[in-house]
């Protein structure tokens, strides 16, 4: 069965979580991770890669993921999800 790709946006508290728990499961794979944070973005990458052992593609910019990644990944949002519903 192939992986389900994700794309986590929103790296605080919980989107640091999602992000590990994602990375866990053996019938998916976190692809992209984005923050507005630099620090967040190489923690949460970091984290993932430690799990899953692939390091996901880090952005500072939700728009420049969705481009990149777009195809690619069914998103997750954690924070700041009616403010891009609002954007998309």
């Amino acid at each position: 069965m192939e992986k389900a790709k994700i794309g986590v946006v929103g790296l605080g508290g919980r989107g640091n979580h999602h992000a590990g728990l994602i990375a866990s499961f053996d019938n998916a794979e976190v692809i992209a991770v984005c923050d507005l944070y630099q620090d967040r973005v190489d923690s949460v990458s970091e984290n993932v890669e430690k799990v899953c052992g692939k390091r996901p593609t880090g952005y500072l910019n939700y728009k420049e993921m969705f481009e990149k990644e777009e195809g690619k990944a069914k998103f997750h949002f954690v924070s700041g999800v009616y403010e891009l519903k609002a954007e998309i």
